[in-house]
């Protein structure tokens, strides 16, 4: 019931303009608002982490993806004080701190199961930090407002991990990482298995960087 009322309320004009600076700045509106959203997904966050850990030290799997929730909104990490929470000044910069954690906890504990140095690990995202549609809605911070600015930033984290990989290598030419697919099977095949071949392989895939179709869309 109180679900529905939100969704009526949503729809009444002006109330949008009106209520949501006010939600997203002061914090105990925003705790009653959002508290529910945020407990659903702290226990998204840590099913799906359980899931991780449990697939990442089993050496008998050969290729594994993880969709994690961070640092996706709402924010349910302070970054202060490392621990989670759940209150309504949590935001996208606190779920960006709980992603280093998360992968800095797999990587734990695949080292202590001898799963690590023998594992390609491929980290990116599925879009950009939205905040041209996060705006219209309570889980946009003030800190975050501030930091994110008017212009839209479409750049995405990319980071490869190869088996047996020592030393790092940065790769700052522009692409589209629609060509990930392409990428794995080439890992798979062992096309490529240096930090040198992987960006060769780049160079010769590469075609756009921003993708020029639906740049503007306001996704879910």
């Amino acid at each position: 019931m109180f679900a529905q009322a939100q969704g009526l309320i949503s729809t009444i004009p002006l109330v949008q303009p009106v209520a949501l600076p006010l939600i997203q700045r002061v914090a105990f509106i925003n705790q009653i608002v959002t508290h529910g959203e945020r407990q659903k997904y702290l226990v998204r966050y840590q099913f799906v982490l359980n899931g991780a850990l449990k697939a990442a030290t089993n050496p008998d799997l050969d290729l594994i993806m993880v969709h994690s929730p961070a640092p996706h909104p709402p924010g349910i990490y302070n970054r202060a004080t490392g621990t989670f929470s759940t209150a309504g000044d949590r935001g996208y910069l606190d779920n960006l701190a709980l992603v280093d954690r998360t992968v800095g906890e797999l990587r734990h504990a695949m080292e202590l199961a001898g799963t690590w140095n023998q594992t390609t690990v491929v980290i990116s995202a599925d879009h950009w930090w939205r905040t041209e549609m996060w705006s219209r809605g309570p889980f946009l911070t003030k800190e975050d407002a501030e930091l994110s600015g008017t212009k839209m930033d479409h750049r995405i984290p990319f980071v490869v991990k190869l088996a047996g990989q020592q030393e790092p290598i940065i790769y700052d030419h522009p692409f589209n990482t629609v060509l990930t697919h392409d990428l794995l099977l080439a890992l798979l095949r062992d096309e490529v298995s240096s930090p040198q071949t992987v960006a060769a392989w780049l160079d010769a895939h590469r075609t756009i960087g921003d993708s020029p179709y639906n740049r503007d869309e306001l996704l879910p």
